[in-house]
């Protein structure tokens, strides 16, 4: 390739702008848009996973609770208190708990200097039945923050199920199925008894009857959760018509009657038809939600506006390729399309008012997701933290084979500001997910206590670095995650599950093994040489070179990939901990300038040098995109936080 042309696709340079944010401070009141700065530089950071010992399955057992934070800036902090702090079935202000919280021990006055660390153990004992959700607190003055910055792979909360006593109180269960958009019950003759469930058109059997074969015979699922494959497997209809269980005009929950294009009624309609479904069971009855595409916005939807006496009764909600943070498409879907006899070219937001569940679906921009221009859905943000009320255990299809809305992008399968208690992606397309039991064969990736970073959304599927990776699959895995689930089993004990041994696992991973690329690099040069038609404003950001030393130098670059975000100083640490340094502006440009296809490259790639701005802000370079779709190099603000979709460019010391 002609050099000119190199320096010349290098050099389309673009302003971005990539807001980092971080969450703290255990209460109702709105949470701070970045994390918060402890006497200036102070970096608490958790270590070392929140870890349990003793029964978690029942009440009345002595649980010990562990962690590890560290102090990794360079200021001083002192922690007024420290705990493993819990809530009962989502409660936040414990008033479940006669306004005691499920807190482990407090610690308290515990000061940590720069790079030290304290290693916390408490105790608690549960008397109360129900779901727990534990997490790590710290208050310093009248401020908790929760939600803090961890290593790679390391868990700052878990959840818990008091399972034994909670089946007992609940009396019975049940799990319901609610599929997407553009679905359709095809049981249209009531007495015909053989139709039951969510009926494919193509063969007339239950699409999802894989699910209830697996939960209703599993001898493991048996034991902690006895389920009849004809009593307690529950239909949703999005028409709220189902065919009558005596002909008198009692609905059989089982058999669901409605039309494609009940579905275009939108998500809020929808979870108000769930809410009757739901009503109608006994009080004492607790219940899964088991959504597929929009199925589970319905579902998720559903439980934010609930009561708290009604979101204890969840177990837990398992979402099929969801996209709970909205799709990116503007174009309408085939039953919506249909009812107005045009084309899907012919589209615009405007059909939008006429079929609300394309409204509720389209967020081309998940970052700005309070922004109706660039989020038309009021839904993302609804349901943006109801994780850290119900557990949510989320799957994402890679494939992009599906034709009706393509794919659902990788980063909009789980919550936009809470965790997933279990992540996994399958190799299956939107439909498949669903509706066969076997994946198509690919590897499999899960994560833990995981929710994709916030940011500018990208519509490339990079490889999520997994708690466990399984290369070979069993073919009931995606059965094993819904009874993962349902049941509540420990996540190490699902983990173990999912990794069985008809599985073939391959090494488990906490990061991206970082790939390298050799750069010759020519100090003598300045920016301009390097990358021409550079915009003169921005030569100043370069300045003087930053490595001594003149002439030319062969490097070997790596590309570092944080997974998750973490403060400035924490990206430089965990540079530093790998044995390399940030790469120097002159080494950034000569790799940009080598590899012009990286321009292109997910998750895309920064430098770590930043230059400070007279208003405090700190910018620094990366290879991103505008408005366009084009990529070049261009500016990001680093601020407070830095985000888990970046590669770091830096160079072995």
């Amino acid at each position: 390739m002609n050099a000119t042309l190199v320096q010349k696709s290098v050099a389309l340079f673009v302003l971005a702008i990539l807001f980092l944010t971080a969450c703290a401070g255990p209460s109702e009141t709105p949470l701070p848009t970045s994390a918060p700065t402890i006497n200036g530089l102070a970096n608490p950071v958790v270590i070392g996973s929140v870890t349990l010992r003793g029964p978690t399955d029942t009440t009345g057992q002595t649980l010990t609770g562990k962690f590890t934070i560290k102090n990794e800036g360079t200021a001083s902090i002192i922690f007024d208190e420290l705990v493993l702090g819990g809530r009962l079935n989502g409660v936040d202000d414990c008033s479940n708990t006669s306004g005691v919280c499920s807190d482990f021990t407090k610690r308290f006055d515990i000061v940590l200097n720069p790079g030290d660390s304290y290693a916390y153990e408490g105790t608690f004992t549960p008397t109360v039945p129900g779901n727990y959700d534990f997490r790590v607190f710290y208050r310093v003055g009248s401020q908790w923050h929760w939600n803090l910055q961890t290593k790679p792979g390391v868990r700052e909360q878990v959840f818990i199920a008091a399972a034994k006593p909670l089946l007992p109180l609940l009396g019975s269960r049940k799990v319901i199925f609610i599929d997407g958009i553009d679905s359709e019950s095809v049981i249209t003759d009531c007495t015909d008894q053989t139709k039951v469930g969510l009926v494919n058109a193509a063969d007339g059997k239950n699409r999802v009857r894989w699910i209830v074969d697996y939960l209703a015979t599993n001898e493991e699922v048996k034991k902690q959760v006895p389920l009849d494959a004809d009593r307690d497997f529950l239909y949703f209809s999005y028409s709220g018509n189902y065919c009558s269980k005596d002909g008198k005009g009692s609905k059989d929950y089982r058999r669901p009657k409605y039309e494609a294009s009940n579905t275009c009624s939108g998500v809020i309609d929808a979870a108000d038809k769930l809410d009757q479904l739901i009503k109608s069971l006994a009080p004492n009855t607790g219940f899964d939600l088991i959504g597929h595409s929009m199925g589970g916005m319905v579902a998720a939807e559903w439980v934010s506006s609930a009561s708290a006496e009604m979101r204890s009764r969840v177990n837990s909600i398992v979402t099929f390729d969801s996209p709970l943070r909205g799709i990116p498409h503007k174009k309408p879907f085939g039953a919506c399309v249909a009812l107005l006899n045009v084309s899907p070219d012919n589209s615009s937001l405007a059909l939008s008012a006429l079929f609300p569940s394309m409204r509720d679906l389209w967020c081309e921009d998940y970052s700005q997701a309070y922004d109706r221009k660039k989020c038309a859905s009021v839904i993302v943000s609804s349901i943006a933290e109801i994780g850290t009320k119900v557990p949510f255990f989320t799957m994402d299809a890679t494939r992009e084979d599906f034709p009706l809305i393509w794919a659902v992008p990788w980063d909009r399968t789980t919550l936009l500001s809470s965790k997933s208690a279990l992540h996994c992606q399958f190799d299956d397309d939107h439909g498949s997910i669903w509706d066969q039991e076997q994946t198509k064969g690919g590897p499999a990736r899960c994560r833990m206590d995981f929710s994709y970073p916030i940011q500018q959304p990208f519509n490339i599927d990079p490889p999520m670095p997994g708690d466990i990776d399984i290369q070979s699959p069993a073919q009931s895995i995606k059965a094993i995650f819904v009874a993962c689930a349902v049941t509540r089993a420990t996540l190490d004990a699902c983990r173990n599950e999912l990794a069985s041994p008809t599985s073939s696992v391959g090494q488990v991973t906490t990061s991206i093994p970082a790939p390298s690329y050799p750069v010759t690099v020519n100090f003598d040069l300045s920016p301009e040489e390097v990358i021409k038609d550079i915009p003169s404003g921005l030569v100043n950001f370069f300045g003087p070179n930053t490595v001594k030393g003149r002439g030319i130098k062969e490097i070997v670059v790596e590309l570092i990939y944080l997974d998750q975000y973490m403060s400035y100083n924490g990206a430089l640490n965990e540079v530093d901990g790998r044995g390399l340094r940030p790469a120097a502006i002159e080494e950034f440009l000569a790799f940009a300038a080598a590899y012009p296809e990286m321009r292109k490259a997910e998750p895309p790639i920064v430098s770590l040098v930043f230059r400070q701005l007279p208003n405090g802000s700190r910018v620094i370079p990366g290879l991103g995109d505008d408005d366009g779709g084009r990529r070049g190099t261009n500016f990001c603000w680093t601020e407070s936080g830095w985000s888990g979709l970046c590669r770091v460019i830096a160079v072995r010391k």
